[in-house]
């Protein structure tokens, strides 16, 4: 299957990809107005040349082909569940998934279960996932000795072993370490108060695969593999998007360590109009596009220190955070594949009423103003996955704008709570995010009052908000901290009024993950949102080696970690269920440990 959604970011003439870290702004630190200063500053670079590999070696380059999918795999796994062989169809004869402009192909093969996806195969390119579903889990009390996460690190190995599940060829694969799925539920009673219902339950443990040439780590929005494991052994969720890989050649690096240096130094440049960058490694790598290709890259990871905030109004001593970036240059003086044209927000303001037609969900996107590409890459992304294989069709593009403060908590009945699935691509906090870079014109959430909070128990219609963004959605096992006395559930009664889902982060995440595709590409296929998210994060090749970033209350965190809120009872619901809540009286927290 050819993939239409991703696109390579580019910041120099040798099509580099680069994805950076958000950074922290705590409440009541970001300002209103941006600082026209700041554009005008320039910075420098600092890059030690003793960072820069010797690639002395010519370096295979692969070419990628379709494997065949596990079926007897799915199959199996989907019997343990009481889906039996009858259920499985191709997905073009559902007709919730097919629109008057066409249908899905037919080597789309999948089962339904409970109103949403229960697992797909793709006969022609071998994509294959199965998705978790958390009412019928068998939960038990979390520990840091449980067992159960220990023996899906081992069942996931006699898994990833067979050779139908991930064919051998020029490439390598080592396990991830095993990631529990973690939950709390708290009820508020009529009387506001809120009270955490019983212990953090392990619902089930993510095991990562990730892949390699010759001990070169393969990064990129291709080669994604995972298995999520029950806590009796079963399995409950599965990713393979993973081509067999051949050598078609090889590529020498004609260049000098001091050429490479000045090839890095003019692809960071750009970000040095109001930065100071300082180079933290360089590693030789390959970059998988999910094209055709594996490609030999050097991997970047660099330090971005912003200027002082010098508007007049800041408040004296406060600054976000630094940014880190990754980028990628081609070893050998190669070039990646070219990115097309982006599509760019809208400054059509006011908010004009949608002409939807009748059961499509409507989305709305946001973009965070003045800042890197790669938050505009992520939306576009996004909406590729939800309108490939005649998706548009499913789906009114109600609204793609700039990020403001007035869509969210002043006029938010004509944009967020206008629209059934709102995406957020915005720097964040916890329950925080700004809309002008990483220190303007911020959100506080936990300032909704429940008259302005999202649903159709307010008059609006949000159903499923996606909070791309760092940390904006603690979870149990975060909050409270030492330093912030505040629970989980502290502004999200008010803001569901009628909403089913909030997804995103609690942790530190990259900015263009490679995650918006298959996740929009998950919910199109009618996956349940939660499980989509879980799925299409724990697939991401950058999260695979734990890199860590310091969170809200000062400890180092692992990168990349999702967290979900869900209505009790609706952690299943798929995109297409936009039935009209009440406002919520129960909510569950899903998370990744």
């Amino acid at each position: 299957m050819k993939r239409t959604g991703y696109s390579i970011r580019r910041i120099s003439r040798y099509a580099a990809l680069t994805a950076f870290l958000c950074v922290l702004v705590a409440p009541g630190e970001a300002q209103s107005k941006p600082n026209p200063n700041l554009t005008d500053q320039h910075g420098k670079i600092d890059l030690s040349g003793g960072l820069v590999p010797a690639v002395s070696e010519a370096l295979p380059v692969l070419r990628l082909s379709a494997q065949k999918p596990p079926e007897d795999f799915v199959r199996t796994a989907l019997s343990a569940k009481g889906i039996g062989a009858d259920r499985v169809q191709p997905l073009s004869a559902i007709a919730a998934l097919s629109a008057k402009e066409g249908a899905i192909p037919p080597g789309f093969m999948g089962a339904f279960d409970g109103g949403h996806l229960a697992a797909y195969w793709n006969t022609d390119s071998g994509d294959t996932e199965i998705f978790p579903t958390f009412d019928d889990q068998k939960a038990v009390k979390f520990t840091s000795g449980n067992p159960q996460i220990s023996r899906a690190a081992s069942l996931a190995k006699e898994v990833f072993d067979r050779p139908e599940i991930l064919g051998r060829d020029a490439t390598q694969f080592d396990l991830g370490e095993p990631v529990p799925v973690l939950g709390q539920t708290a009820q508020r009673s009529a009387g506001q108060q809120t009270v955490a219902d019983g212990d953090r339950m392990l619902y089930l443990t993510y095991v990562p695969v990730r892949r390699s040439v010759n001990g070169h780590p393969v990064y990129g929005p291709g080669s994604r593999a995972a298995l999520a494991l029950g806590n009796d052994g079963s399995v409950q969720g599965f990713v393979r998007h993973w081509k067999n890989a051949v050598p078609a050649g090889q590529v020498t690096e004609t260049r000098s360590q001091a050429q490479v240096q000045a090839e890095i130094q003019l692809q960071l440049q750009p970000l040095t109009q109001s930065a100071d960058v300082t180079v933290l490694s360089v590693e030789a790598a390959y970059y998988d596009s999910n094209g055709d290709l594996l490609q030999p890259v050097y991997r970047i990871t660099a330090r971005i220190h912003h200027g002082a905030n010098t508007n007049a109004t800041a408040a004296p001593g406060k600054q976000a955070d630094d940014d880190f970036v990754v980028s990628y240059l081609p070893i050998g003086g190669t070039s990646l594949p070219p990115v097309s044209r982006p599509i760019l927000p809208s400054l059509d303001f006011p908010a004009k009423p949608g002409n939807a037609p009748p059961g499509d969900p409507t989305v709305g996107r946001y973009v965070v103003r003045n800042d890197d590409s790669n938050w505009v890459a992520d939306a576009n992304e996004f909406w590729s996955g939800i309108t490939a294989w005649f998706g548009w069709g499913l789906f009114t593009n109600s609204q793609y704008y700039w990020a403001y403060p007035f869509e969210f908590n002043t006029s938010e009945l004509s944009y967020v709570n206008s629209v059934q699935v709102g995406l957020n691509e915005v720097h964040g906090n916890w329950w925080y995010f700004t809309t002008y870079q990483n220190w303007g014109d911020g959100v506080d959430i936990t300032a909704i009052p429940a008259s302005q909070g999202y649903g159709p128990a307010r008059g609006g219609n949000l159903d499923y908000w996606i909070l791309h963004s760092c940390e904006v959605v603690p979870s149990a096992i975060d909050a409270p901290c030492p330093t912030d006395s505040r629970a989980w559930w502290t502004p999200w009664f008010n803001v569901f009024q009628g909403l089913h889902s909030v997804v995103g982060y609690r942790t530190i995440m990259y900015i263009d993950d490679d995650v918006g595709y298959p996740f929009g590409l998950n919910l199109r296929f009618g996956a349940s949102v939660v499980s989509a998210w879980f799925n299409a994060v724990n697939g991401a090749p950058d999260y695979f080696s734990h890199p860590t970033a310091t969170a809200h209350c000062g400890t180092a965190l692992i990168m990349g970690k999702p967290s979900t809120i869900s209505v009790c009872g609706h952690e299943n619901d798929n995109v297409f269920n936009t039935s009209a809540l009440p406002a919520a009286s129960c909510l569950h927290n899903i998370w990744q440990n």
